[in-house]
């Protein structure tokens, strides 16, 4: 079946009109992204990580109580709070991508994988590791309440 030629125009005109909107997204998800940052606090609110979109630690908070701990028992909590702020970055990110690309954009695949491939390792690592330290009475370790706090724009 031969085409009207007008209608092949439009459909082109559409179709250039719908990468002009794409690229733009894409240009405003960059500049999101590079703003990004990734929070964790552990539940007693001890130890405070940042970090940015290439996973770099950019704050590191540690109270009296948490470092009296010594770096036996410090240190792997300190892990285990930047890899929740790691976490807590790919969500950010996976959100600002559906926001700004749309929900059924093709990119989203690959990182969609990576955020449940992540969720899926703290699950058994804090299966593994149990539910943290305890520090004179308050409990030490564990997500704050309600999960990992959002990080924005500073």
């Amino acid at each position: 079946m031969i085409q009207d030629p007008d209608e092949v125009l439009a459909g082109i005109d559409e179709d250039v009109r719908r990468a002009e909107r794409r690229m733009a997204a894409q240009a405003q998800l960059v500049e999101t992204m590079g703003q990004l940052r990734g929070i964790a606090t552990d539940r007693g609110r001890d130890i405070t990580v940042e970090v940015d979109t290439s996973g770099a630690i950019t704050v590191l908070k540690l109270t009296d109580r948490a470092t009296a701990l010594g770096g036996t028992k410090l240190a792997p909590e300190i892990l285990r709070i930047v890899t929740e702020a790691r976490g807590n970055l790919q969500e950010q990110m996976l959100a600002s991508a559906q926001e700004l690309l749309g929900e059924d954009d093709p990119a989203l695949g690959a990182l969609r994988a990576e955020v449940e491939d992540h969720r899926e390792r703290q699950e058994r690592a804090a299966g593994f590791h149990g539910e943290g330290l305890r520090v004179d009475g308050p409990r030490l370790g564990g997500p704050s309440q309600g999960g990992p706090r959002l990080g924005g724009p500073r």
